[in-house]
């Protein structure tokens, strides 16, 4: 038999034998095991024909920690050697996570060249937060009477917006939305707290 061993990145199409193809069988480390030419009485033209092998890439998009698709599969082609880039997906819902500096973490092999073998690339996500801010105020007036408070929601999460247990006020009436949905927009919610004259010690 003849062996026949491609070049690295490289798979046979076809080998011909004086122009008839020829039957040969592709081994799992890519080499290639030519039939014996029986009877052989002259000279024989062997042709061989190459292609460049076709890589493939599956990216993955994952819930951070777990191994819940939060977005289908994406797979990409190409040929060996070839240079290639995937970017994560641009979701409302979801964030790419980010390192202590703040930084949305990419992986590794996020780009680089396809290979013999297949390649996986995973990006990590997080849900998306909205803030949801909480002022009080005198009824009446802009005095502030206590430190906005400031909350992070997960996006589409119901949130409700509570007065404070404020010294000589109680709850006048909720200028916003007391209680909704966190959408995409940051939320305010202005709380007025009477002041209670007639309190005494």
């Amino acid at each position: 038999d003849i062996i026949i061993k491609p070049n690295e990145g490289y798979g046979i199409v076809s080998i011909k034998v004086d122009d008839e193809d020829a039957t040969y069988t592709v081994n799992e480390d890519g080499t290639v095991l030519l039939d014996k030419i029986k009877n052989v009485q002259e000279a024989k033209n062997i042709s061989i024909e190459y292609k460049k092998n076709v890589s493939r890439i599956t990216v993955h998009h994952y819930l951070n920690g777990t191994k819940t698709r939060i977005y289908s599969d994406q797979v990409i082609t190409g040929e060996y050697g070839t240079k290639y880039s995937v970017l994560p997906i641009d979701s409302k819902l979801y964030t790419l996570i980010k390192n202590k500096k703040g930084e949305y973490v990419f992986p590794d092999n996020y780009e680089g060249t396809f290979k013999n073998e297949n390649q996986e690339v995973i990006f990590y996500y997080t849900p998306r937060t909205v803030k949801l801010l909480v002022s009080y105020y005198e009824e009446g007036t802009t005095n502030k009477l206590s430190e906005t408070t400031i909350k992070e929601y997960v996006l589409g999460s119901k949130y409700i917006a509570k007065a404070l247990n404020i010294k000589h006020y109680e709850l006048s009436s909720v200028l916003g939305e007391e209680e909704g949905f966190i959408n995409e927009e940051e939320i305010e919610v202005p709380v007025a707290e009477d002041n209670q004259e007639d309190f005494q010690e």
